[in-house]
Order: C-alpha cells, then structure tokens, then sequence
C-alpha cells in the first residue's frame, strides 16, 4: 500500500474580522437601536426606499446594509420572527467576504465609482427588474461621491423605480449634500463601549477554540488599545492568537505591541512625553519627543484622547470613569513619577487651560496631519505656540 503523503501546502488564513461578520441581525453586539428599527421595519412589511447607514470606522455598517439586502430578497423570509430562511437563491449568494453571483444585489465603492457617469448607469440600469423582490444596490464610502454625482442622485432617491432599494453608507454623513441625507431613512450606527468588544471577542475566541488560553485581561487591553473598534480589535486578537501559536506564555504577550502594527498607534510613552512637555513649555522638548512617529494623524488623536485621561487622573485621583482610564491611570502615574513630576494646582491648571487650546484648535490640527513623519514637524509647529497657557 502507497503510504499517503503529508500534506504540507499551506493555507489562506481568512482574517477573523471576516470570518465571523454577522450572518443575522441577532448577531449583532451593542447595535440595539438599530436593530430594533429594522426588525420593526419587516415585521410591519414597511421596506424603505433608501437608506442612510452612519457610523465610525469598522463598525459594522457594511455588513447591517448586506443583512439588508438579504433579508429584503430572502423568498421565504419569515415576518413574525424576523429571519430568512437561509436555503433560497438569494441566501445561499451571502458569504464571510461578500456577495457571490446574486445577479439582485450590487455592492458600489463610493472611493472608485464616484462621477456623474458611474451614476448615470446605476439609474439607468435600476430600471430593470430583478430576478428576487428587489434590485438593491450598496452605495459604499457614498461621501466620496463628487458633488455632480450627489446632485444626479437626487432624484433616484426620492422617487427610485418599485423595484429598487438604495443603501447609502458612509463614515462622514456632512460631506454629503443636505438633500441627498433629507431623502434616505437614517440608520445611525454607534460607536461599541469595552464591554460590548470584550463580549464580541470573547465570542469570536470561544468559536475559534482559544478562549481557555486567554484571561479577561486580555480581552480589556485589547479594547483600550484599539479604542473599542470591533474591526481593529478582531485583527489585534488574530495577532495574538498567532503568538499562542508560536508556543509564546500569555503572560509575555505585549498587547500594546500588537495593537500597534494594526492601528498605527504610538506608544504611550510617547505620547506622555509629549503631554507633559507641553505642560512644563518645554515646547523644544515636545518636539524632540515626536521626532520617531510614523502615524502624525493617529499621533495627535492619541494626544487629545490621552489629554483628557491625564485631566482626570490628576483632578479626580481614584476616581475612573470608564476601565480603559484605569489601565491609563497606572501608566500616568509611573511617568509622573519617573519623570519626577511634582503635580500641584499650577500644574493642574495648565493642564485644565490646554483642554481649551487643544479643542480651538484641533480643526487646523486637522489640516496638517498626514501619513508619515515628514509634516510632523509643520505640525507641531503650528500647535505649539498656542499652547500658551502651560509655560512657567
């Protein structure tokens, strides 16, 4: 007998962030308002012409407008309990990365096809009926849409053809014309609180065969360092599932590390440096301290939000207002201290009068950060002198 071969080839790992993308809208974790409104919509039989989906980066938003569409085309969706039968044509196209060969359904890249013509042949090809109830189409990123393309998509959202459903969905709702948002029915997705990413990683690990090797602990740090992104904080536990792998202790796993090399984050050190820099009008010595950052733009998010914490951690000592704050907390105070920070009401008040300078001027802020380092330094330059209120 032939002995048979091993099977070395290896394979394409799916990432978890796709894998497991809710397939109902029972699925979903921390979207409890919108989910309500659409169970209402088709237990009422009430559809929607056009829908406006909202809501931060990696939330979810792609993947509620494909629960849409599915349960909209399902031929034997059951009304009373909300569920699609999962056995017709139009299910069996629903896949982890996708919609597979559903003639009915059209996903749209805003970012690609974002000019009048792109529009012309949407409306144009709207017309036809579809082999389903509905000829449906995904308007992704729909921000990036030029002004003309908006324009031309007025009036197909206020009158669109009896067959056809639109599915607007964007991160940045102002950059749409005011008309276009007044035409669609409003699907507001909101931003997930730690317990909810640690309810869905908990899940996903569980599923995965790996929840035994990991601690709650775990779980919370992923949450803080990806500031509670669902999408950020699956790929952080990919990584980490990865290091298991690798026969590596879970206690020598570096969480922020992994977070890192997917959100582009910097390290708090230094981002704390530069804080207090300010703080003490060592503005030379903010800028010295910001010299080695890769992300500008993700640099001085992490500034405002770690701002706020170190308000709180010196005004409110002991007192957290989320868990996030108290793994901050432990960080703050081992910088004061190694710094050899002297925190009296002086200091505190410059800290409260930069709250003030930071917010006036995080619009300009905006205007100058890029990826990479090489406006860091413009960047900064324009930020610091209006750090007024925190020299000696």
């Amino acid at each position: 007998m032939k002995k048979k071969k091993k099977n070395n080839k290896i394979e394409l790992h799916e990432p978890l962030a796709l894998q497991h993308r809710p397939k109902e809208l029972s699925d979903l974790i921390g979207q409890e308002a919108a989910v309500s409104q659409i169970f209402g919509m088709f237990k009422k039989k009430r559809m929607s012409r056009s829908f406006l989906i909202t809501g931060p980066l990696g939330s979810g938003k792609t993947s509620i407008a494909r629960l849409i569409a599915k349960y909209a085309n399902c031929e034997n969706f059951n009304h009373k309990e909300v569920r699609p039968c999962n056995e017709c044509y139009s299910c069996k196209t629903f896949t982890s990365s996708g919609i597979k060969g559903n003639h009915d359904i059209h996903e749209i890249n805003g970012g690609e096809e974002r000019g009048i013509n792109d529009v012309r042949n949407i409306k144009k090809n709207s017309r036809y009926l579809p082999r389903g109830n509905f000829r449906i189409y995904i308007i992704d990123e729909c921000h990036k849409l030029t002004k003309d393309a908006q324009g031309a998509f007025l009036k197909p959202l206020e009158e669109p053809p009896k067959h056809t459903i639109f599915i607007m969905v964007t991160t940045d709702p102002e950059m749409l014309l005011p008309t276009i948002r007044s035409r669609c029915k409003p699907l507001q997705i909101k931003h997930l609180r730690e317990k909810e990413i640690c309810k869905l990683l908990r899940r996903v690990s569980k599923k995965e065969g790996c929840l035994d090797s990991l601690n709650k602990d775990i779980f919370k740090k992923i949450a803080m360092q990806t500031d509670n992104h669902p999408r950020d904080a699956l790929q952080v536990l990919d990584n980490v599932m990865d290091v298991i792998g690798s026969g590596e202790e879970i206690k020598d796993i570096n969480v922020e590390k992994l977070a890192q090399t997917v959100t582009g984050a910097p390290p708090w050190q230094i981002v704390g440096k530069f804080l207090f820099s300010i703080y003490q009008g060592s503005y030379a010595g903010a800028l010295k301290s910001a010299l080695d950052i890769e992300n500008a733009d993700y640099f001085m998010k992490s500034v405002l939000k770690y701002h706020n914490y170190a308000l709180y951690s010196s005004l409110l000592p002991g007192k957290y207002y989320n868990k996030s704050f108290y793994y901050f907390d432990k960080e703050f105070k081992s910088l004061v201290a190694k710094e050899k920070i002297i925190i009296n009401n002086k200091f505190k008040m410059a800290m409260a009068n930069t709250m003030e300078e930071f917010v006036s001027t995080a619009s300009d802020i905006k205007s100058y950060l890029v990826e990479g380092n090489h406006l860091v330094s413009s960047c900064i330059a324009k930020v610091v002198p209006d750090f007024k209120y925190a020299k000696k």
